[in-house]
């Protein structure tokens, strides 16, 4: 299925990731649906010291993006929240027609590609350029004031919602 052949994407993505930056942490979650073992024939190794398969019941959603710097995804309300905690978020997109609010590339507050390798670059870029990353990280201060703040809270919590709800009928 396709969702297979993109969470299997994903993992390769952490998994290069993580061999080129042993300095640096990847996390990859079990979607609830796939064990990550049986996306693969075993053919290949998929271990490294810095990489962490994390299991949905062994930790939540919360804690595990409230740790992350930057957050990795084909999309999801979760790199949405990811955002509330100041990560960056990454979308792989590889349905072109799919849209969804806010438009992190647009408002410069994270990456939208259609191409695991450009991804990847994108990503290695981030963690080995500090002025790159903390512009970043100002964009997502500034626009998290306006889409967490009290006055606008209600507001943006509501599109989002109507957003997702809307991703649901889908």
């Amino acid at each position: 299925s396709s969702n297979k052949s993109s969470l299997k994407a994903l993992f390769m993505l952490a998994l290069n990731l993580s061999k080129k930056l042993n300095k640096w942490k990847f996390v990859v979650r079990e979607h609830p649906e796939f064990n990550i073992q049986n996306l693969f024939n075993h053919q290949i190794s998929l271990k490294n010291k810095n990489l962490i398969i994390e299991k949905a019941h062994e930790k939540s959603i919360h804690d595990s993006l409230s740790e992350s710097k930057i957050t990795v995804g084909i999309w999801s309300s979760s790199l949405l929240e990811s955002l509330y905690y100041h990560a960056i978020p990454c979308v792989l997109r590889f349905n072109n027609s799919f849209k969804y609010y806010p438009d992190f590339k647009k408002e410069g507050i994270g990456f939208v590609e259609n191409n695991i390798k450009k991804m990847e670059s994108q990503i290695i870029k981030l963690i080995k350029n500090k002025k790159f990353f903390n512009n970043f990280n100002h964009k997502i201060n500034l626009k998290n004031k306006i889409l967490f703040s009290k006055k606008n809270g209600t507001y943006s919590k509501n599109k989002i919602l109507n957003f997702l709800n809307e991703l649901g009928q889908n």
